[in-house]
């Protein structure tokens, strides 16, 4: 995500869809609970491949880069894997931005997530 974060902030980038494919060493998903407001992380630590994996790009109220994205990824045995995407290990992947107008999130009360200002 870091990765993805410094290439939008370099080029600019207040607003976008964004799409991924490929491969991964290894990934980390959370997955929210309604309940307690807080996510539950998961780590696959093996060759996975990115069967569909996008999401948004938007600006925090202090202009922070936010990448909301989800992705599913499977393991050499067809397992699935899916959530949240915090983070990767890359071997290989091909990424797609579509640009768009400003888009905007704004902290809700009462998730504590950062959700689209539309």
């Amino acid at each position: 995500m870091k990765v993805l974060k410094d290439f939008i902030d370099s080029e600019k980038i207040n607003g976008g869809l964004i799409f991924v494919l490929g491969f991964l060493n290894g990934v980390t998903l959370n997955f929210f609970d309604w309940e307690k407001k807080t996510y539950k992380e998961l780590t696959i630590e093996k060759g996975l491949e990115i069967t569909s994996c996008y999401g948004n790009i938007a600006r925090k109220e202090n202009d922070e880069c936010l990448i909301h994205m989800h992705g599913t990824f499977s393991d050499e045995e067809g397992r699935v894997y899916g959530g949240h995407v915090k983070n990767g290990e890359i071997k290989l992947v091909e990424v797609m931005i579509v640009e768009t107008e400003k888009l905007s999130r704004r902290k809700d009360e009462e998730t504590g997530l950062y959700l689209l200002d539309v």
